[in-house]
């Protein structure tokens, strides 16, 4: 059995709870930081902070068989591969993560963001860290649907992958080993605009994506494509001001015997279905 090496989680909200308790299992152990008291030991106890079909028995199992560890303590993650399921902004114990990180980190912003945030947090870690440290930040953008989380991810139609250096987006890319997703690796900008532009209008990413599966094993520089589909829907989502700090989400009221502090749906980062 090959075991994949352990994966820490931070931004522990809609797309990181997703993200931990899917990664997690026999094969790889995931560490998941919460940093905040109340809803570290919510979680300790099996709690999630909203209601998602499938999470919670996932969450349970993965803590239970102790595949997925909860921790407060950011020197505690050791591993060189942190997910990000939150924005950067949203995660103030990312910086404590950066700071006790190993040569050879690689970053995954796996929540839509807006664009440049990835290059904004490259700056950060050279700040933090120097020019002589080892990483890469690598745009892995999730559009997870409200209510459907957990197949979406753990079966994608599609993988964005963007960054640099190669050997970071390969790391990020062993995460999806095994599914039938299409991978498509562009640069950063490029998979930002996807994911953030893949929430406002995800009907038009989805055929767009599609169009790129049908075309598969044709001569067709995917990027290039990629990129002018993408430029367009950009520009639509912005006329639409689609791109605020809620970027659309519909609210939907949580149940409340499953809430531990107040969270809905709407407001932790899962799409509308």
């Amino acid at each position: 059995m090959r075991v994949a090496e352990a994966v820490a989680v931070v931004g522990l909200r809609g797309v990181g709870l997703v993200v931990a308790s899917c990664l997690a299992g026999p094969q790889r152990r995931v560490l998941a930081l919460e940093v905040d008291r109340a809803r570290y030991l919510a979680l300790r106890e099996g709690r999630l902070p909203f209601f998602e079909p499938g999470l919670e028995a996932r969450f349970r199992e993965a803590m239970g068989c102790g595949w997925l560890e909860v921790t407060s303590d950011p020197a505690s993650l050791k591993a060189n591969l942190v997910c990000v399921g939150a924005h950067p902004d949203e995660v103030p114990e990312l910086a404590d993560v950066l700071a006790f990180a190993e040569p050879g980190l690689v970053v995954a912003l796996q929540a839509p963001v807006p664009l440049a945030t990835a290059d904004r947090l490259r700056r950060q870690i050279l700040e933090l860290r120097g020019p002589e440290f080892s990483f890469g930040v690598v745009s892995n953008p999730l559009v997870l649907r409200r209510g459907f989380a957990v197949p979406d991810f753990l079966r994608p139609r599609a993988v964005v992958l963007g960054g640099e250096p190669r050997w970071a987006v390969d790391r990020v890319a062993d995460l999806y080993r095994g599914s039938s997703a299409l991978v498509l690796r562009t640069d950063l900008r490029t998979a930002e605009s996807c994911g953030w532009t893949g929430v406002a209008l995800p009907s038009a990413v989805a055929d767009l994506v599609e169009r790129v599966r049908r075309h598969c094993g044709e001569d067709v520089d995917f990027d290039v494509v990629l990129r002018a589909s993408l430029g367009g829907l950009a520009d639509l989502a912005r006329t639409r001001h689609l791109q605020g700090p809620a970027w659309g989400f519909p609210a939907a009221a949580p149940e409340p015997d499953r809430s531990c502090s107040g969270q809905t749906p709407a407001s932790v980062g899962l799409a509308a279905p």
